[in-house]
Parts: C-alpha cells; structure tokens; sequence
C-alpha cells in the first residue's frame, strides 16, 4: 500500500480509502444494471456477501446503492467452493440462426442437434452413479426487427421437439409485454 500512497502523495490509510472507494464505485457500477433490468428497489433486496472480503466490502457496498440489509453466510470466505460442491453440474449448448428464416423444420432440426451434442457432452464427464437426473432446458433469443437486444425466452420441450414456432413467438409476445409494457404481436420475433 505505501507505494500507492507515495504515488498519490498521501499516507496510507487515505490510499487505503480511496481504493475502496474506487472498488466501491466500480461494484455499483456493476450492479446497478441488474437492478434496472429487473426493475428491483434496493430498499427491497438483501445483499448477500461472501468472499474473503465479502464482509468488508457489502456494507459499503450495500450504503452506496440503498439496500438496508446485508446478509453475511456463516461460511463467507468458502461459500463459492462450497456451492461448487453441491452446486448441479451445468453445460450450455447455443446454435446461432441469426438471418435464417425461422420455420419449423429448421427449429426442429436445431433443438434436436443442441440435445445430441449435450447427451454427448454429458457421456463425456464421468458422473457415473453421481448422476442423479438429467434436465433439459430450452430457450430462444428472439428480438423484434429492428431490435438491438435480443429477450431470452423458455420454449417448451414440446414446443422444441415438434418445432412449434408459433408458441415460441406467443410467449416472445407474452414476455416483451411482461418486461416493457408493449410487443407487436403482428411482427414476428427474430
């Protein structure tokens, strides 16, 4: 710390200081994006801090955004090693149909690769009698034309095995609507 306070021509602990305050500032800065999207009120959440540092930091962290209560795990400093114990293990398969006409057989087609190559991911890893089940999830990023973010939605797996394009689209209508307060049902989500 003495060579950052002798670069900035101060004592130790105003150096100290001010690079908490500088991780502070760059952890809202982080933050706050979630909280707008999600369109949460600090004063509603509790911030659960862990970490090695995670005690130290979450109270600032926690003044400088208006969140009034901090939760502090009895675990703090092994709470991400312990969840990565007992934590699912997950893998995500993606397939990009940027400029493809969305039609149903192409749907189809590409939901059923997505589940071949994770099955085979999956005989890859070893899990053995570990493996407890087996959970497919499905979702499309879909955004009106015109749109400069995509919204991720749930497709069922129904819907994904049969290709049921229309029912993806309904609940890209359904969730637009939800999050914005408005979607064009007329205009089909690419």
């Amino acid at each position: 710390m003495r060579p950052i306070a002798e670069a900035l021509e101060t004592n130790v602990v105003a150096a100290a200081e001010a690079c908490l305050t500088v991780a502070t500032s760059n952890m809202v800065a982080s933050v706050l994006p979630y909280l707008a999207r999600y369109g949460l009120d600090p004063a509603d959440v509790t911030l659960v801090v862990y970490g090695g540092a995670g005690s130290l930091h979450g109270p600032l962290l926690a003044a400088e955004l208006g969140i009034g209560r901090v939760l502090v795990p009895g675990m703090p400093s092994v709470f991400c090693a312990f969840g990565g114990l007992v934590a699912g293990l997950t893998h995500d398969n993606v397939k990009s149909m940027q400029g493809v006409a969305v039609d149903s057989d192409t749907t189809k087609a590409q939901f059923a690769s997505l589940e071949t190559s994770a099955r085979q991911w999956l005989a890859t890893q070893n899990v053995g009698a570990g493996l407890l089940e087996t959970l497919l999830e499905y979702r499309a990023e879909a955004r009106y034309r015109g749109q400069s973010f995509q919204l991720t939605v749930t497709v069922s797996a129904e819907a994904a095995k049969s290709g049921d394009v229309a029912a993806m689209e309904q609940e890209f209508h359904r969730q637009h609507e939800r999050l914005y307060a408005h979607s064009v049902s007329g205009q089909t989500g690419h």
